[in-house]
């Protein structure tokens, strides 16, 4: 692991972008983790008993490196040892991005060390037996991590110490002197290090600099004492990282100094908060909507923003619902796209966004139409899939540092058709009027959607739906509109989307009256 620290210092490898890992990868990983200490206990179990008749000369040195293996993972997530409970602490892993990211390094690293070691190890018979069930725990799990398994994991890390402004510090051992971290698990200073490595690759030399400058307080301070961290290795490190970080100082500084660049970009632009006399306007009450359909049952609705309209309306899902929309997802989720991915490509679409995304129509989940005479009376829209008045249910799963980046839900249809552009045949819907988002869990921390040009965020509650117009009477998008996805801190989120298509509404939201030139 001492070559993550010549990685640093050397940058013969950059950071590559690839697609983050699920929830549901995550945690097939720690299954497969979990196998893997049961094959190493009942290995170090036989060389015990003395199963084996080799000369224990190496014996000593293997067992070591083993047992330190068995001994992080029981201290991460203690003993599973029935299928339940391993399968139960696999969710647990994917809901905690330290966690998630230290799982990833363990199978993508120290595994693979573990395995070259076995090499050289005193009883071969039993590793080559280890290896092949291993071998036989991935292709049945469908889990195989490698370095850019891990590369995907920092990069989402870094996504978070840097939005949520963390200090490093209180991810590690320093913090937890001080006081309880929010997180339960430490980073190691490797892991710190490769992080802080990863944010110099994206420069976002600031953050960078908090995260190395943290490598230098554990090499200095820390009671970590590993192979990797020995006496005489600190103070080889130690100059190096003095260096690195005031390489990164200066550019950071050199960037806030340049003519064409002002500020260090983050993940949302600058927040206009609304205006005192708006915020007092806001409202939180009961409404039919004008519906006969919710005359008895009205709606509870949380107003956000006045203009644009941005509301919440509350206890929308049921339970039962949302387990069988997550249920019916689960089976076709696949790595998210964005629009215009074609020009894109997928290592950029995941500069943008970390997700995974099904959809599911009507007639595969027929209590969908149930919930479309509801969006339909809450909205006063049409929402018929059938018609091309709305899109299929999309369904997203966001893991522990899942994000989108800022964006619009409009395709910006009536710019395109002034300039003689060709609209796509998937558009003959017009562009989306409406969108409709279900949160159907509630986050643990972060995942809020975030509205950066007005000032609202709004968190994610289970069953409840966020709903705002995506275009402006004249039928072009409205700017303001742009939202973004907050990285999940810690849990997972689920949320669908329903978009409203603009054709089909012209009796139901007509357009606004001519004005006198």
């Amino acid at each position: 692991m001492f070559g993550y620290f010549v990685f640093l210092i050397t940058f013969v490898k950059t950071a590559s972008v690839v697609e983050a890992l699920s929830a549901e990868d995550v945690s097939r990983a720690f299954v497969l983790d979990a196998v893997i200490v049961a094959h190493l206990k009942n290995l170090l179990k036989e060389a015990s008993n003395g199963t084996h008749n080799q000369q224990p000369s190496n014996s000593d040195v293997h067992s070591h490196y083993v047992n330190k293996f068995i001994g992080e993972h029981e201290q991460l997530f203690g003993n599973a040892e029935a299928l339940n409970t391993t399968e139960r602490k696999g969710v647990e892993a994917a809901s905690d991005p330290v966690k998630s990211l230290i799982l990833t390094r363990r199978l993508s690293k120290d595994w693979s060390q573990l395995l070259r070691m076995s090499n050289t190890a005193p009883h071969h018979t039993s590793w080559r037996r280890v290896k092949s069930e291993v071998l036989k725990a991935e292709k049945d799990l469908a889990v195989l991590l490698e370095e850019e398994d891990l590369t995907s994991q920092t990069n989402a890390f870094v996504r978070i110490v840097q939005m949520y402004k963390l200090e490093p510090s209180e991810l590690t051992e320093l913090g937890h002197q001080r006081h309880r971290s929010f997180f339960s698990t430490n980073l190691k200073t490797v892991d710190v290090a490769f992080i802080g490595g990863t944010a110099f690759d994206e420069r976002l030399y600031g953050t960078a600099v908090d995260l190395l400058s943290t490598v230098k307080q554990l090499a200095e301070n820390s009671s970590e004492t590993t192979e990797d961290m020995t006496t005489s290795k600190r103070s080889e490190l130690l100059p190096h990282l003095n260096h690195l970080i005031h390489l990164a100082s200066n550019l950071h500084d050199l960037r806030l100094t340049s003519e064409s660049y002002k500020q260090q970009p983050g993940m949302f632009p600058r927040l206009l908060s609304q205006s005192d006399a708006e915020s007092a306007r806001l409202k939180c009450r009961l409404d039919s909507r004008g519906s006969p359909y919710l005359l008895l049952m009205p709606a509870m609705v949380e107003e956000h923003s006045l203009n644009p309209k941005i509301v919440t309306f509350y206890k929308v899902l049921s339970h039962k619902q949302i387990n069988k929309i997550t249920d019916t997802a689960r089976p076709m989720l696949e790595q998210a796209q964005i629009k215009s991915s074609d020009d894109i490509g997928p290592d950029e679409s995941f500069k943008v966004r970390s997700s995974y995304t099904a959809w599911v129509r009507e007639e595969r989940l027929p209590m969908l139409k149930k919930l479309r005479m509801k969006i339909e009376a809450l909205t006063g829209m049409s929402a018929d899939e059938n018609t091309n008045a709305a899109e299929i249910l999309q369904v997203n799963l966001y893991a522990a540092g899942g994000y989108y980046l800022p964006h619009l839900d409009a395709f910006s249809l009536l710019s395109e058709q002034q300039d003689n552009v060709d609209v796509p045949a998937e558009f003959y819907g017009g562009d989306r009027i409406g969108t409709f988002m279900f949160y159907m869990n509630d986050v643990e921390a972060g995942g809020h959607t975030a509205f950066p040009r007005i000032g609202v965020g709004v968190k994610p509650s289970a069953g409840s739906a966020v709903f705002w117009s995506n275009l402006l009477p004249d039928g072009f998008e409205d700017t303001r509109t742009m939202h973004g996805a907050c990285p999940v801190l810690k849990g997972i989120k689920w949320v669908s989307n329903k978009w409203i298509r603009y054709d089909q509404q012209f009796r139901k939201k007509p357009c606004p009256p001519l004005q006198a030139s």
